[in-house]
C-alpha cells in the first residue's frame, strides 16, 4: 500500500466508468451544437496573464502562471474560455456575422474544489435579437434530453430587472434574497408561461423581451418545460447583460449563460453576444449509466482453447460492439461477478450456463431480432 500521497491536491483521476459518462456528455453536445450549425475551435492552453486579468476585471492571484522564456512575461495557463473567445473574435480577420462556435477543454484555477476541470461551452456572436437567446436555450435543454436528464430547473433572468432592484432595495437585500413586504414578491420565481410575472412592477423592456423569448420557445415547444423567471437572480459574471440563465439540478448546477455584450464594449466594439457552457462534473453525478452506449458485452470462455471466445469477439466488434474478453485464470462465477463490477449488462459465457447470463448463441439472435 502507498503511504504516501502521489496525486496533488485539487485534481483527480477519471475511471473507466466515468470517462464512457464523460465522453458520453461531451459527444451528445458535440451532435446538438453542430446540428445548430456551431462549428468547433480550439484555443492554446497558455495566454498572456493580461488577457484574463484585462477581460476578467480582477487580479489573477488563483491562476497558475509562469515566465514566458524570451520576453519575460508572464503567461498563464487557462483560467477561463470567455477572454479567449474575446481575443479570438477581436483578432480574427474574416468577421462573418452571425458566429457560432464550441469549444472544449481545461480550465485551471485553484479557488475551487478541483483546480483543474473539463468544460465544455458555445457562443453565438453577432446577433442581438432575442431569437439569438432562446437558441441558447434551446440548445442546453437539447443536450439535457440527449443525456436523458429530467429532473432540472432552467431559471431565467434578467439584468436590467435585476439592478432596478439592486437600485430600490439595496445590493444586500437583493443578493442576500432578505425578506421584507416590498421585496417579498420579486424574491419568487414564476413560470415562465405564466402570467404573475407580468403583473410586476419591472422595466417595461424587461417585459417584452421575456414576452418574445416565451413566444420563441412556445415555438421550439419548449415552454412548459421547467422554465421559470427570477427577477431578482443574481448574473454569474459581471459582464452578463440582458438576459442570462441557471439550470440548477439535484447535483448543483448543471449549465449556465447569458448575453455579455458588455464584455466586447470594454474594447470599445459594439459587438452583441450571447453563449452558454456545460457543467460537467454535476452532470456526470446524474446521467445515468443507462444512458452509456448498450452494445458492450463480457466474453468468458471456459473452453480450453479460448477460440470460440476470440472469434465471437472478432465478430461483435467488427459490428461495432465493445466486446472485452475476460483473461484472467478464476472461478467463471467469479468473472461473471468482476463483469457485473465493471458496469457490463450483458455477459457472455462459453462452455458452461451461469444464471444471469447467456450463451453466445443466445445473444446472437437477441442480436438478429
Amino acid at each position: 500500500m502507498v503511504e504516501n500521497r502521489l496525486l496533488p491536491y485539487g485534481v483527480k483521476d477519471y475511471y473507466p466508468s466515468e470517462v464512457r459518462k464523460l465522453n458520453l456528455i461531451l459527444s451528445s453536445a458535440e451532435k446538438e451544437l453542430t446540428l445548430w450549425g456551431y462549428e468547433e475551435i480550439k484555443f492554446p492552453t497558455l495566454e498572456y496573464k493580461k488577457l484574463f486579468e484585462t477581460t476578467l476585471g480582477e487580479n489573477l492571484k488563483d491562476g497558475f502562471l509562469l515566465k514566458e522564456c524570451e520576453k519575460g512575461e508572464i503567461l498563464a495557463l487557462r483560467y477561463d474560455f470567455t477572454p479567449q473567445i474575446l481575443r479570438f473574435v477581436l483578432h480574427s480577420k474574416e468577421k462573418i456575422f452571425p458566429l457560432r462556435v464550441y469549444y472544449k477543454g481545461r480550465t485551471f484555477r485553484t479557488n475551487r474544489e478541483l483546480w483543474e476541470e473539463l468544460e465544455l461551452g458555445f457562443e453565438l456572436v453577432g446577433a442581438q435579437t432575442v431569437e439569438a437567446d432562446a437558441e441558447v436555450l434551446a440548445i442546453v435543454k437539447g443536450i439535457l434530453k440527449r443525456l436523458k436528464v429530467k429532473d432540472y430547473t432552467l431559471v431565467v433572468g434578467h439584468r436590467v430587472a435585476y439592478e432596478s432592484l439592486v437600485e430600490k432595495f439595496g445590493k444586500f437585500a437583493v443578493d442576500k434574497k432578505r425578506f421584507s413586504p416590498t421585496l417579498k414578491d420579486f424574491l419568487k420565481t414564476y413560470p415562465l408561461a405564466g402570467e404573475k410575472w407580468q403583473n410586476l412592477p419591472l422595466p417595461q423592456g424587461v417585459k417584452e423581451e421575456l414576452s418574445t423569448l416565451l413566444d420563441l420557445l412556445k415555438s421550439y415547444q419548449i415552454a412548459e418545460e421547467n422554465i421559470l423567471f427570477s427577477p431578482s437572480l443574481k448574473p454569474e459574471r459581471e459582464y452578463h447583460s440582458g438576459l442570462y440563465f441557471k439550470v440548477v439540478g439535484k447535483s448543483g448546477t448543471l449549465a449556465v449563460g447569458g448575453r455579455y455584450n458588455r464584455l466586447f464594449e470594454r474594447f470599445g466594439e459594439s459587438l452583441p453576444a450571447v453563449g452558454g457552457g456545460i457543467k460537467i462534473n454535476n452532470l456526470l453525478e446524474v446521467v445515468s449509466k443507462r444512458a452509456t452506449p448498450p452494445k458492450r458485452v463480457y466474453i468468458i470462455d471456459t473452453t480450453p482453447s479460448k477460440g470460440e471466445g476470440w472469434k465471437l469477439a472478432k465478430l461483435l466488434r467488427e459490428k461495432g460492439i465493445i466486446a472485452e474478453r475476460d483473461i484472467v485464470t478464476r472461478d467463471p462465477h467469479r468473472s461473471v461477478k468482476v463483469a457485473k463490477e465493471k458496469g457490463y449488462g450483458e455477459i457472455i459465457v462459453i462452455g458452461e450456463k451461469i444464471e444471469g447470463t447467456l450463451s453466445a448463441e443466445e445473444f446472437l439472435k437477441r442480436l438478429e431480432g
